[in-house]
């Protein structure tokens, strides 16, 4: 069985596909983009800002503003 490459933990096969059991927490931005399958490029369409946001709050390198918490938040992810 295919593992995810985020937790390592075995994808089990649901609603036609497969699903990564961590799906549905809290998670960090990058599980999140890899839970959807976008690159930090669509991400970052989506979400309405650069491309060099995501990849420094990926990285830790900054933190979002309060606006941006907000934002995320309500997708449910952390940073």
């Amino acid at each position: 069985m295919p593992r995810c490459a985020i937790c390592k933990k075995a994808n089990s096969v649901g609603n036609g596909g497969l699903q990564c059991k961590c799906k549905g927490k809290k998670m960090k931005l990058k599980e999140y983009r890899h839970d959807k399958g976008l690159t930090q490029q669509k991400l970052a369409d989506r979400l309405g800002c650069s491309l060099q946001s995501i990849k420094y709050w990926e990285t830790g390198r900054r933190q979002p503003s309060e606006q941006w918490m907000k934002k995320l938040r309500k997708r449910g992810i952390e940073v």
